[in-house]
C-alpha cells in the first residue's frame, strides 16, 4: 500500500494565508460557499481540512483576519461575491499587502 501524506498528522501545517491560498486553488472557482455558517464557510472548510476547529483557525495570530477580510468579502475593495474563485482573488490581494 502506498503512503498517503494525509495519514501523517505531524505533516499538518498551522493555518496561514499561504496555506489558505493553496487550499483555495484546489476548489472549483465557480462554486459558492455560505460565509454565514461556520460549517460551510471557506475558512471553516479550510480549518476542517487541517484538522482544526474554526476558532483555532480564525483565532490563530497569523490568520485571525481570514474570516472578516477574505472569506466574507468585506471592505471597500472587495465585492461580496462568495465563490471560491473570488475568495482566492481576495486572499491573493491581501497576501501581497
Amino acid at each position: 500500500m502506498l503512503f498517503d501524506p494525509k495519514w501523517d498528522k505531524s505533516a499538518e501545517q498551522e493555518p496561514s494565508v499561504a496555506g489558505f491560498i493553496r487550499w483555495l486553488e484546489t476548489k472549483d472557482p465557480q462554486q459558492k460557499y455560505d460565509w454565514r455558517l461556520y460549517q460551510t464557510c471557506a475558512v471553516g472548510e479550510y480549518a476542517a481540512a487541517l484538522g482544526l476547529s474554526v476558532s483555532e483557525c480564525i483565532c490563530h495570530p497569523k490568520t485571525y483576519f481570514l474570516s472578516a477580510n477574505i472569506a466574507r468579502g468585506r471592505g471597500p475593495k472587495f465585492p461580496q461575491d462568495w465563490t471560491y474563485g473570488a475568495c482566492l482573488q481576495r486572499a491573493r490581494e491581501i497576501a501581497h499587502c
